[in-house]
């Protein structure tokens, strides 16, 4: 097996390591969660509160009305006062009278309640008794809505769960298969040395090798959907991550190709047994090239898996 193989290999097996965390939750601890923290549910869930208030605001306008109101004051004044008066000493009536200032002081407290009920019963309202099933209209249309967002909520987790579930499935699958083909490209490597097998076996046994790590790196492949749309730093981040996706994605499809050319130079119309050294030629180019676009896709997937990571 070549160095440019183990090297591969040895990358994207870090690359799964890193990519892949043991996950211990259940459908229901996801749903728990979900229910806990979903912005859509929780807006639901705000309204039919809202909603519920409005049947007894309504129910309560065809209710007696009782109005109370009172009143309680205090009211405490002191004065005084001098005014002059004209005394009579001698009971003389021919002499004047001395006239004398006389002071006078006045004091007054006073309180003050005044209290008042007020019972008043419509006895029919048109107008408040369609209020009333109005408010029953909103309160059943909020209930609707927020069992329709519970159950859009589960659809919803459900999906992501299972789609999870799946994915870890297929990287599992594509891992195994790498496994296999790694061990069978090291064996037509060992068997190619000791002259048990021709050049082009070798050739095929790496471009299956080289297909099956495309499918493992397929695998671990982010999916954003619609979430690099925005404006944002993390929206930014994810449409960088797609291009570099565009490009190593090229160059795992083109990575097989080139491996099935070299290894059946027939095609191309060339013979190795009349014409080896065009041939040879012609497969080393091919090698070249097809060492050249291993590299850049590495390199891109490498940058891809460091953005998702960091």
């Amino acid at each position: 097996m070549t160095t440019r193989s183990l090297l591969l290999a040895g990358c994207v097996a870090a690359a799964l390591l890193a990519t892949s965390p043991v996950r211990a939750e259940n459908l229901v601890e996801v749903y728990q969660a979900a229910v806990r923290s979903d912005p859509v549910l929780r807006e639901a869930e705000a309204r039919r509160s809202a909603a519920l208030e409005l049947k007894p605001q309504a129910r309560g306008l065809l209710l007696p009305q009782v109005n109370l109101a009172g009143q309680y004051a205090t009211r405490e004044s002191d004065s005084e006062s001098t005014f002059t008066q004209r005394i009579d000493t001698d009971n003389d009536p021919n002499t004047p009278g001395v006239i004398v200032p006389v002071p006078n002081t006045q004091q007054a407290d006073a309180d003050y309640w005044n209290y008042d009920a007020t019972l008043t019963q419509s006895l029919f309202r048109w107008d408040q008794w369609q209020a009333l099933k109005r408010a029953d209209a909103q309160v059943a249309v909020a209930e609707a809505t927020y069992r329709a967002a519970q159950q859009n909520l589960l659809v919803r987790v459900s999906t992501a769960y299972f789609d999870v579930l799946a994915a870890e499935d297929t990287l599992g699958a594509a891992q195994a298969t790498l496994e296999a083909l790694t061990r069978q490209l090291e064996q037509a490597d060992k068997r190619f040395e000791v002259g048990l097998i021709a050049i082009t076996d070798v050739q095929e046994a790496r471009a299956a090798h080289d297909n099956a790590t495309a499918g493992v790196i397929a695998a671990t492949a982010p999916d954003p959907d619609n979430a690099s749309q925005g404006a944002d730093p993390a929206s930014r981040t994810l449409r960088l991550h797609k291009t570099l996706a565009w490009v190593h994605g090229a160059g795992m499809v083109l990575m097989p190709i080139l491996g099935v050319l070299a290894a059946n130079p027939q095609i191309f119309g060339l013979d190795p047994a009349s014409d080896p050294s065009t041939t040879q030629s012609f497969q080393r180019a091919l090698r070249s090239v097809h060492t050249v676009v291993g590299y850049a896709t590495f390199a891109t997937f490498s940058v891809s898996a460091a953005i998702e990571l960091f």
